[in-house]
C-alpha cells in the first residue's frame, strides 16, 4: 500500500515514515516477483520486510549479481508490460489510475442516482 501511494521511507528516525516503503533504501521487493510474504520463511517465522528490513531478492534467480550492492537505492525497476520505470513515476501512475477509478465510480453513481438522500428517495416512492 505505502509503495502505490508513493510513500518512501528516507529517514529511518522519521516516526511519521514507520512502515512506509522502503525502495529508497535499497529494498529489491518490486523486482523479485516473490511469494515471501506468503511461504514466510525459516519454519513460517517471518520474511525480511514484515522483520521492517529491505528485501534482498535472495529466492531471486537474479540474486546477487543484478541486485547489488545489496542496500543501495535502486533507480529504476522493471514492472511487467510496462519495462523500466522509477519508484516515482511509478507511485504517480498508479496513484492517478486510482484517483481516475474513484472518479469514474463516482460520476457513474451521480448519474445512477445512487447518490440521492433519503428525502429525494421517499419522494420517488424509492425504499432505501
Amino acid at each position: 500500500m505505502r509503495f502505490e501511494n508513493g510513500e518512501f521511507l528516507s529517514d529511518w528516525n522519521d516516526p511519521k515514515q514507520r512502515d512506509w516503503c522502503l525502495l529508497l533504501k535499497g529494498c529489491k521487493g518490486p523486482k523479485t516477483f516473490n511469494d515471501c510474504a506468503q511461504v514466510w520463511w525459516n519454519d513460517g517465522a517471518n520474511f525480511c520486510i514484515n522483520a521492517g528490513s529491505p528485501c534482498s531478492g535472495c529466492t531471486s534467480p537474479e540474486f546477487y549479481k543484478d541486485f547489488s550492492p545489496l542496500y543501495a537505492k535502486q533507480d529504476t525497476f522493471k514492472l511487467p508490460g510496462v519495462g523500466q520505470i522509477d519508484a516515482n513515476t511509478a507511485g504517480k501512475i498508479i496513484g492517478g489510475a486510482a484517483a481516475a477509478g474513484v472518479g469514474i465510480h463516482l460520476a457513474t453513481s451521480l448519474a445512477k442516482g445512487r447518490l440521492s438522500s433519503k428525502d429525494e428517495a421517499k419522494e420517488k416512492g424509492v425504499s432505501k
